[in-house]
């Protein structure tokens, strides 16, 4: 996920519960005390919902996608 991203669905996020969850400088992001009280929560609701998609056969148990690299030829003739 793209840092803009992120920024924003957490900005949308603090503004759905009513308080900042990391203070923000232009040198340094911290958790803020609300933050550190709402993280247990946001990682059992991301597990729980790991378990869900699991249990549903939706789990991404394995790894999908494109992977590149680059590497001279003689490298990719003998191990590839």
């Amino acid at each position: 996920m793209a840092p803009a991203v992120a920024s924003s669905k957490l900005t949308k996020l603090e503004h759905r519960i009513g308080a900042d969850l990391i203070h923000r400088s232009k040198r340094k992001v911290s958790l803020s005390s609300e933050g550190e009280d709402f993280l247990p929560f946001a990682r059992e609701i991301i597990a729980q919902e790991d378990t869900a998609l699991a249990a549903l056969g939706k789990s991404q148990a394995k790894i999908s996608g494109t992977m590149r690299f680059a590497a001279p030829s003689a490298f990719a003739q003998q191990y590839i």
